[in-house]
């Protein structure tokens, strides 16, 4: 087991019913789901799993009070001001919000006053239609995320877990078992770069190195997130930058600009050349995939810190991605060469086990760093195997 998570959907509320998750390390089709239990019977489970659940409140509900919970420390209370930036910066204001905007159209249309409503929009300027809805969708969308995310806080247990909690219609409390955590990152996109921000997640063995729930801190200060990381990750932290942020901030802009007009040029050549318009889409997509794909490659390097054990991947491409993994996670190292010149490297990769296997791969990685990190795996005296603790 290596999380124990009570959620509370709105509906689930409405009959005092929770939903269970227990996740285990071999991913998400491994997980155990139960929907629809009393808070009975989640004290049951919590005392056959006690090492890893998080408490009920005294009158059988998930605890919500503001002050953190008793024997708790909180480490990260997000403000709304907080969650107003992630929800700019993380882009979640105009994908929630264009959601909305059709979730609220498609229900005009089944209550059969689309007809009404075209006519009434149809008298309104276009500039002012579309400023409207600009309006409608961005509100829509920081209502949704300050909603979503509500009361976002992560607190530490007496025994070293970490439990995030967050949500107002919908209240969601992860428990982290401190054995699944097997690495730590710190991305910061190209908005986080300019306001000097950044968001901090965890990689546990059932999460396949997705963040949806394994945010420690959504967004605040890069000051404060490492901070964090240093007092509670220890020697997981990343190390500071040694890029000053002025720089970082313009190789960010120069890859992104880059990436986004070599695009644009290969959709224009094919449409000079005559194609047809969804060949043109169809170019530019793909080429904008492919540029990203190598850029981001060429941008990521590999550092193996052998005091720790613990390997540094560092992305500084359109943003910045720190990721740093414990020695275990790892599972394979493998290098490209040219047959001609075998000596010399064009591509290196990490094999990682996060719930499912991933690899980072790097054009700029050298021979003797990996060598010295593949005699390290060899030599670990925990191999990745099921019962790995």
């Amino acid at each position: 087991m290596s999380a124990f998570d009570v959620d509370t959907p709105w509906a689930h509320r409405l009959f005092s019913v929770y939903r269970v998750t227990i996740a285990q390390a071999k991913g998400e089709e491994a997980s155990i789901i139960m929907r629809g239990i009393d808070a009975h019977c989640v004290e049951v489970l919590q005392r056959h799993a006690v090492d890893s659940a998080p408490p009920l409140a005294p009158g059988g509900d998930v605890t919500t009070a503001t002050p953190p919970a008793a024997g708790r420390t909180l480490i990260h209370r997000s403000t709304g001001g907080e969650l107003a930036v992630m929800s700019i910066s993380h882009g979640q204001i105009i994908i929630l919000g264009l959601a909305l905007l059709m979730a609220s159209w498609e229900l005009v249309d089944q209550f059969g006053l689309s007809s009404a409503w075209s006519r009434a929009i149809h008298d309104v300027p276009f500039v002012a239609r579309v400023t409207i809805g600009l309006i409608l969708g961005l509100v829509g969308g920081l209502t949704a995320t300050l909603v979503q995310f509500h009361d976002f806080r992560v607190e530490r247990r007496p025994d070293g877990q970490l439990v995030t909690t967050y949500g107002l219609l919908a209240r969601r409390e992860r428990c982290f078992d401190a054995g699944a955590v097997t690495g730590l990152i710190v991305h910061r996109n190209l908005i986080e770069l300019i306001l000097g921000r950044a968001r901090l997640g965890v990689i546990t063995r059932d999460s396949g190195a997705r963040l949806a729930s394994n945010t420690v801190i959504p967004s605040a200060r890069l000051e404060v997130v490492e901070a964090v990381a240093r007092e509670h990750f220890g020697h997981l932290a990343p190390a500071p930058s040694a890029v000053p942020h002025a720089s970082g901030v313009l190789r960010a802009l120069v890859w992104g600009a880059l990436t986004t007009m070599t695009a644009i040029a290969l959709g224009v050549a094919a449409n000079a050349l005559g194609l047809p318009l969804w060949a043109v889409f169809l170019i530019t997509a793909v080429g904008g995939l492919l540029l990203a794909f190598f850029g981001k490659a060429a941008a990521t390097q590999f550092s193996w810190d052998a005091v720790s054990e613990v390997v540094h991947v560092t992305t500084l491409f359109a943003y910045r991605r720190q990721t740093s993994l414990r020695l275990r996670a790892l599972h394979g190292v493998g290098t490209m060469a040219w047959r001609s010149a075998p000596n010399r490297l064009w591509a290196a990769w990490l094999g990682v086990y996060a719930g499912g296997p991933r690899r980072f791969l790097s054009l700029r990685a050298r021979r003797e760093d990996l060598s010295t990190l593949a005699e390290a795996i060899s030599k670990h005296d925990c191999p990745l195997t099921e019962g790995t603790p």
